[in-house]
């Protein structure tokens, strides 16, 4: 937990306009600051940042918020590490409650840094690994931006290089050690190519670690996973191309390091690689964080096939739109070498959706010209229509498998499997739109507007009504205007972390950027006019009451007031 004093110098020491800058160039236009959004595409600046108060808005997609806000979205971080993060740009320590398990992933991030830094000068110190790199066609700039090093030969190189600062068993925990039957520790990589595997803000997890020569061994020894490290949690080369992967809105999804890196050298700064693990739904949510489009691109052998099929699975089941790359060769490190980067991206731009290439693959299976296997090539396509969610798509694909199998749509039809299948993806839930508001739910959000820009109107609000007066939602609001001399982005964060209340920061938002601009005279009618019906009601039940009840007295009396009521 942090300090909340600290983190209120975080915030005050933490320029909006500066942080903001440093990810969209702005321009100043009267109080506030203009800029491109950085959330959406847009041509005319939509984006404004006000210094004094110390908020952003986006007037083309809503986002708002503070500097905190602002770190969360472009980073998409939680707040906690928004709050570290900016903490370490301004340089204020972070004063925590530390737990014991704190400390000890905070030793091995230490160690992941160490050897990292150990593996980087080992790299140009041997002429096995330089030479692999030469034949990769991977220069020195592109091994810096991957921080590639390499585990030299022998079995305690590294050891002997950290064991003035971290004891063995430490070592071992971060993954790169291991310890034998006597007591032993040897260093878990040599004679490997080593890429460091980091979180998505730059955070060494971990190591992979290529063979550089012909040997009788494993392609690619990894890292166990250890208290910071989780392999279906994590996506190499997400840290660098996280920018891209937005900006594009779509990612590339390779097989292994080599791809990320081939394809980063040569122009496709989007491409990750899901860390030779099965792809799993955790790993779709931290990409979907970027882009909701994908693009995959295994490899071509029979065990790529596969995981693309499985891949294909968890990210349709996610609502991603997902297509797969369709190229000559077993995968886009071999394309880029063979028939250049042009080439590639001409495949991924032309990339078949997963529904495509489901029906290819199993085309592929059948000599369509033989009738009986055409025939079962129809029915295999057939069945694959049948488990789409969406049927409008199917009814399109029905028709491209005609094309192929020259067998008519409508027989085709015909012979359609009706019986459910497993779907592939997510089936959408009915649209249902939002019911109209009547004129009091406008009426209070004018009103609400209206306070938050007009001291005097917020001092007549609260002399005639409560926050209770006013639908539920408004409330927390409310009881902040009337508990706060003026309005800032302390309001915003009291309503960071509350979803459902997204329209009234909006509206909050709008009105410290000196968007809203409403008058509260009118809207102020309307609520004393719903005010005024609501005690009418409630006197016209008690009066029935009474009258029921045979007290003369009590009915006389709130007759009377009904009657000044009206």
């Amino acid at each position: 937990m942090i300090d909340p004093k600290t983190i209120e110098e975080i915030k005050l020491k933490s320029d909006i306009v500066t942080v903001i800058g440093r990810y969209v160039p702005l321009k100043q236009k009267g109080n506030n600051f203009w800029g491109l959004c950085p959330f959406h595409k847009e041509k005319t600046p939509s984006f404004a940042v006000s210094k004094d108060k110390g908020i952003f808005r986006c007037f083309g997609c809503g986002k708002s918020g503070n500097v905190f806000s602002f770190i969360r979205e472009v980073e998409h971080i939680d707040f906690v590490q928004a709050v570290r993060l900016l903490g370490e740009q301004c340089g204020v320590t972070i004063a925590e409650v530390q737990g014991e398990h704190y400390e000890q992933n905070k030793i091995l991030y230490q160690i992941n840094e160490a050897a990292e830094k150990f593996f980087q000068e080992q790299l140009w110190r041997s002429d096995r690994a330089q030479n692999y790199l030469h034949a990769r066609r991977l220069t020195r700039e592109t091994a810096q931006l991957f921080g590639l090093g390499y585990a030299p030969e022998g079995w305690t190189g590294l050891l002997a290089h950290l064991q003035n600062q971290f004891a063995p068993e430490k070592i071992a925990a971060a993954g790169l050690a291991v310890r034998r039957d006597n007591g032993e520790y040897l260093d878990r990589f040599h004679k490997r190519l080593m890429f460091p595997i980091k979180n998505a803000q730059g955070k060494t997890l971990a190591f992979s670690g290529r063979i550089v020569e012909q040997e009788d061994a494993a392609k690619y020894v990894n890292s166990p996973e250890t208290p910071i490290f989780f392999k279906g949690h994590n996506l190499y080369g997400l840290h660098l191309a996280k920018k891209a992967i937005t900006e594009q809105n779509k990612a590339v999804l390779v097989e292994g390091q080599m791809d990320v890196v081939a394809c980063h050298a040569a122009g496709f700064s989007n491409a990750v690689a899901s860390l030779g693990t099965a792809f799993t739904a955790d790993q779709a949510r931290l990409l979907g964080k970027y882009s909701k489009n994908v693009v995959i691109a295994y490899d071509k052998d029979e065990a790529g096939l596969n995981a693309t099929d499985k891949t294909i699975e968890v990210l349709t089941a996610l609502n991603f739109q997902t297509r797969i790359l369709d190229i000559p060769v077993k995968d886009p490190d071999e394309m880029i070498q063979k028939h250049g980067a042009e080439s590639l991206k001409q495949a991924i731009d032309s990339a078949g959706d997963f529904v495509q290439y489901k029906l290819t693959r199993v085309l592929r299976k059948y000599d369509l010209q033989d009738r009986l296997q055409k025939a079962q090539a129809a029915r295999e396509g057939l069945q694959v229509l049948d488990a789409l969610p969406d049927r409008v798509l199917a009814s399109e694909y029905l028709k491209w498998l005609s094309q192929q199998t020259g067998i008519g749509a409508e027989i085709l039809r015909e012979n359609q499997n009706e019986r459910k299948m497993p779907s592939f993806g997510y089936v959408p839930k009915k649209y249902v739109p939002p019911a109209p508001k009547d004129k009091y739910a406008k009426a209070e959000e004018g009103l609400f507007a209206a306070l938050l820009s007009d001291r005097e109107l917020r001092g007549q609000f609260f002399a005639r009504f409560r926050p209770e007066d006013l639908a539920e939602n408004w409330r927390p609001a409310l009881k902040y205007l009337q508990q706060n001399d003026f309005v800032d982005d302390r309001l915003l964060e009291d309503l960071e972390d509350k979803p459902e209340l997204a329209e009234i920061k909006e509206l909050i938002s709008r009105a410290l950027v000196g968007q809203e601009r409403i008058s509260g005279a009118e809207c102020f009618k309307v609520l004393e006019q719903k005010k005024m019906n609501e005690t009418k009601q409630k006197l016209r039940g008690e009066l029935a009451a009474a009258e029921a009840a045979g007290d003369e007295l009590k009915a006389a009396e709130l007759l009377q007031q009904l009657q000044q009521l009206r």
